[in-house]
C-alpha cells in the first residue's frame, strides 16, 4: 500500500557505525566527502528531473486511462443518439444517419493513440519521478486494483449523479432569483446509513469528499454566475448595478443549499454497490496512510492538466471536423 516502505523509495540508507578503535584516513576523506557531496547531487537531480515517457505510459496502463476515456467516449455517442428519439418523426432518418457519420469520426479523432501522448505530457508536467515509482507500486497492490477496477468506476458513476443534481437545483434556485419566484424547498438530507456496507462507503467519502465539496460547489457557483451574466441581456436586465444584486442573491441561494450528506448520496450509492464492506475499509486503510493524501493530490493536477489539454485539442482539431461531417451528411 501507498505510503508504506515498499510504496516509497528511500533515498537513504541508514549510518553504518565505525567500530570504537578504528579512524580513517585524512588522504581519504576529501576522496570520500567529494563521493557523498557528488551522491546527494546527484540525488537531488535525480528528483527535479521528470518521470520518463515509458514510466508514464506504464502508469496510463496501470490507471486504466484507455479504457475510461473510451467509456467515456461510449457514454458521448448514447446521449447523442438518445437525443434522435426526441427529435421530430420526418427528422430522425436524417438525424441517424449523421449520428453513424459522427459516431464513426469521433472514434476515429479520439482514438487513445491520438491521446495518449496529451496524457503523458500533462502528467509528466504535474509528477516527478519518485510520484510514478510510488503510484505504480501502489497500483500494482491488492488496493491498488481495487481502486482502478471497482472504486474508481464508481466514483466516476456517483460524481456523475451529484453534479447533475447540483446542477438542477442551481438551475432552480437561479430561475427563482431571477425571476422573483419562490426559493425550492431545502433538500431533504438522506437517512443514516443502516448497513455496514453503506457506514463504510460513508465514512470513505466523509473522508475524501469533503474538503473537496466546498471547492467543487464554488467552481460551480462561479461557472452558473458567469452564464447568468451572459444571459442578463436576454433577461432584460440592463443595470449592472441590479444584475450584481442578483448574482449575489444566486451566490448566497445557492452556498445555503449545498447539502453536503443529500449531494453524496449518489457517491455513496455506488460505492456501496460496487465495493463490498471488506474492500472498502481495505481503501480506507490505504487511504489514511501517510504521504496519501500529497500523492493524489499530485495525480488530481496531472488528470486536470490532461483534462485541459484535452478540452484544448477538442475545440482545435476534434470539433471542427465534427462540424464538418455533419455539414457533408445534410
Amino acid at each position: 500500500m501507498i505510503g508504506t516502505p515498499t510504496g516509497f523509495m528511500l533515498l537513504s540508507s541508514p549510518p553504518h557505525h565505525r567500530p570504537r578503535g578504528t579512524h580513517m584516513s585524512k588522504r581519504r576523506w576529501p576522496r570520500l566527502a567529494t563521493t557523498l557531496l557528488l551522491g546527494c547531487g546527484l540525488a537531488l537531480a535525480a528528483q527535479a528531473v521528470p518521470p520518463s515517457v515509458e514510466s508514464v505510459r506504464a502508469l496510463h496502463q496501470a490507471l486504466g486511462s484507455e479504457r475510461y476515456t473510451r467509456d467515456a467516449m461510449t457514454q458521448i455517442e448514447q446521449q447523442h443518439a438518445d437525443s434522435i428519439a426526441s427529435a421530430p418523426a420526418e427528422q430522425r432518418a436524417d438525424k441517424a444517419r449523421e449520428h453513424e457519420a459522427v459516431s464513426a469520426l469521433l472514434r476515429e479523432l479520439m482514438a487513445w493513440p491520438k491521446l495518449e501522448p496529451l496524457a503523458i505530457e500533462a502528467f509528466r508536467g504535474q509528477l516527478e519521478a519518485g510520484d510514478v515509482v510510488a503510484l505504480r507500486t501502489f497500483l500494482a497492490s491488492p488496493a491498488g486494483r481495487l481502486y482502478v477496477d471497482k472504486y474508481t468506476p464508481a466514483v466516476l458513476q456517483g460524481t456523475i449523479e451529484s453534479m447533475a443534481l447540483a446542477g438542477e437545483r442551481a438551475e432552480m434556485i437561479s430561475v427563482a432569483v431571477f425571476d422573483d419566484g419562490e426559493l425550492p424547498p431545502p433538500m431533504v438530507a438522506p437517512a443514516a446509513p443502516e448497513t455496514a456496507r453503506e457506514k463504510a462507503a460513508a465514512s470513505l467519502v466523509n473522508g475524501f469528499a469533503r474538503a473537496q465539496f466546498e471547492l467543487q460547489m464554488a467552481e460551480m457557483n462561479t461557472a452558473m454566475q458567469d452564464q447568468l451574466r451572459a444571459l442578463a441581456p436576454a433577461l432584460g436586465i440592463t443595470d449592472q448595478a441590479r444584475l450584481q444584486q442578483e448574482l449575489d442573491a444566486f451566490a448566497s441561494a445557492f452556498r445555503e443549499d449545498a447539502n453536503f450528506e443529500a449531494y453524496m448520496r449518489p457517491l455513496v450509492a455506488a460505492l456501496a454497490t460496487q465495493l463490498d464492506e471488506d474492500e472498502l475499509k481495505r481503501l480506507a486503510q490505504a487511504f489514511a496512510q501517510p504521504g496519501w493524501k500529497a500523492l493524489e493530490g499530485k495525480l488530481d493536477k496531472a488528470n486536470a492538466a490532461f483534462q485541459t489539454a484535452l478540452e484544448a485539442d477538442m475545440q482545435q482539431r476534434v470539433l471542427p471536423r465534427l462540424i464538418e461531417a455533419t455539414q457533408v451528411t445534410k
